[in-house]
């Protein structure tokens, strides 16, 4: 029946060829290096019927040649947006939100974090003992998210307090569990999921933990999930002190945190070894404390955003190729951006001479060979779309009506990428 559907399309799809030079149907799906490449534009969730096409198909579209060269032509289309705050008070904390002008009236009809409009599906958590809605996403890397079992609801009955950390792929709905119970004794700095399909079909899980009651930062440790064999290992290197582990990334192989010096620590997860790089120069001559609003990876790029008090621009960085230090990439003018969206101003919830607003995500791409990059913003009652490369700004979901916006708090969402992937999520076995 699939390959029926699938032929039906292939043929009306070249109607518009002439008899004499298109190839049949039947040529098409038999010429392996043909079909790879056709097959190599459809969708995943398309894919995910083909593949019961044939043992052919099942095993081109499974391969992990297949899966790399598909992975390279997916990008970023959407976001879960969640808040840990929300989740506390009880709330509806996670929202799926599309990010292509011509996606976003799909919005309009996502108002519910359902399992019928959305790729991320809470019932795939329904073995969590706590509370399996009250999943938080930790992070996303290249299509697989980093969760964590929402243990901050009150009104959940924990047991010892303990929680689990899962590896999802919610394109496909796989989830596997971080085979390690964590104790509430032990305070978890970091978690950060570093995996690369062009490398490798396997993940690790680096945690930053510090197992002193008292919580001492001289007793941090990196302990390291590896999905290859399923098994830890506790690193020998010891953190470095003034971590701001709250600001961290993947990168090439490599954690990068801010410090609380000037400086920033790389972390090689193959190698284990640390190194600390500069933090990227001050554009102004007179010293202010900085405000860092986003640190992330984007189609191979590292970026840091920061604003100074009372700055009337958003400055964003990116990290040479190199390694070596950084350089200014987009200049965002809040000026200009605040006279579309009064609110940012009208905020009671910042202070006089600040713009109220938070960056969620920051979204390379490229349309046409033409540079097509965005910046995800969370301004009061609303996400909007800022493309950095024509200045334009499109309203994507409103949290609330424009008379509320006032009271609005910006920046207790968190933002995690969505990428289609066929990754497969297993441990102690090929994930491609």
């Amino acid at each position: 029946m699939s390959q029926q559907l699938f032929s039906r399309s292939l043929s009306n799809s070249m109607v518009k060829s002439s008899p004499e030079c298109a190839p049949s149907v039947e040529e098409v799906i038999s010429n392996q290096d043909l079909l790879f490449e056709i097959l190599l534009r459809v969708p995943v969730r398309s894919l995910m019927c083909l593949i019961l096409v044939s043992k052919q198909w099942l095993s081109l579209i499974t391969s992990n040649s297949f899966s790399i060269l598909h992975r390279r032509r997916r990008r970023t289309t959407a976001i879960f947006l969640h808040s840990e705050f929300l989740l506390m008070k009880g709330y509806e904390h996670m929202k799926f939100i599309h990010l292509d002008l011509d996606c976003v009236n799909k919005n309009k009809n996502h108002r519910k974090f359902s399992s019928d409009n959305n790729p991320f599906r809470s019932s795939t958590f329904s073995h969590d003992p706590f509370y399996p809605k009250g999943v938080c996403v930790v992070q996303s890397c290249h299509g697989l998210l980093l969760c964590r079992s929402g243990i901050l609801v009150s009104k959940v009955n924990h047991h010892q307090g303990l929680f689990y950390y899962y590896v999802y792929n919610p394109t496909t709905n796989q989830v596997v569990t971080i085979d390690r119970i964590w104790d509430s004794k032990i305070a978890i700095h970091a978690s950060v999921l570093c995996y690369e399909p062009a490398k490798a079909p396997y993940f690790k899980v680096v945690f930053c933990v510090n197992i002193s009651p008292e919580h001492n930062p001289k007793q941090r440790q990196i302990e390291i999930y590896t999905s290859e064999t399923g098994t830890w290992k506790v690193s020998n290197l010891v953190p470095a002190p003034g971590l701001f582990t709250c600001y961290c990334a993947y990168f090439e192989g490599c954690i990068y945190w801010l410090t609380e010096e000037n400086t920033m620590c790389s972390y090689d997860v193959n190698e284990e070894r640390q190194s600390t790089l500069p933090k990227p120069p001050r554009r102004r001559k007179f010293r202010l404390i900085r405000r860092y609003l986003y640190f992330g990876e984007s189609a191979g790029h590292l970026h840091l955003a920061e604003v100074l008090p009372c700055a009337t621009s958003l400055d964003v960085y990116e990290l040479n190729c190199d390694r070596s230090g950084w350089f200014l990439k987009y200049e965002v003018d809040l000026t200009r951006l605040a006279k579309v969206f009064p609110e940012m101003t009208n905020n009671k919830r910042t202070i006089d001479d600040e713009y109220a607003f938070a960056v969620l995500s920051l979204v390379r791409r490229r349309e046409d060979f033409n540079e097509d990059s965005v910046l995800v913003l969370e301004i009061p009652g609303k996400v909007i779309v800022y493309n950095l490369v024509d200045q334009t700004c499109k309203v994507v979901w409103n949290f609330c009506e424009a008379k509320n916006a006032r009271l609005w708090l910006c920046g207790i969402h968190k933002a995690m990428d969505y990428i289609e992937s066929l990754a497969r999520v297993t441990t102690g076995s090929a994930c491609s």
